[in-house]
């Protein structure tokens, strides 16, 4: 950023800015299933990782600390930890969410 320098899209995965790089007819596909992943997923623990992404950006490091600190405290009472634990013993998939169904 400071040298102005252009990156290729490779370049810029090669340092981590970007996570992958798929070709532009590929990318709604991609995206998408990226966004299938994300909803899979335990979402309590997705909203704690979001919120504390927020409040990073007007918190010292030790604040941040503390707050991550309790809200891993939250994500390991919550039923999708559990599930994720079993799951792995079992090898099988989780079900995250399954204890908030209908």
């Amino acid at each position: 950023m400071l040298m102005g320098d252009v990156l290729s899209a490779q370049e810029a995965k090669d340092l981590g800015i970007f996570n992958m790089v798929v070709p532009g007819e590929e990318l709604e596909e991609s995206a998408m299933q990226y966004a299938r992943r994300l909803a899979k997923g335990p979402q309590r623990s997705v909203e704690y990782i979001k919120d504390m992404l927020k409040q990073s950006q007007n918190n010292t490091l030790q604040a941040q600390l503390e707050i991550e600190s309790s809200m891993q405290i939250m994500a390991w009472s919550d039923p999708d930890f559990q599930e994720g634990v079993n799951a792995f013993l079992e090898k099988r998939e989780p079900d995250f969410g399954k204890y908030n169904k209908n």
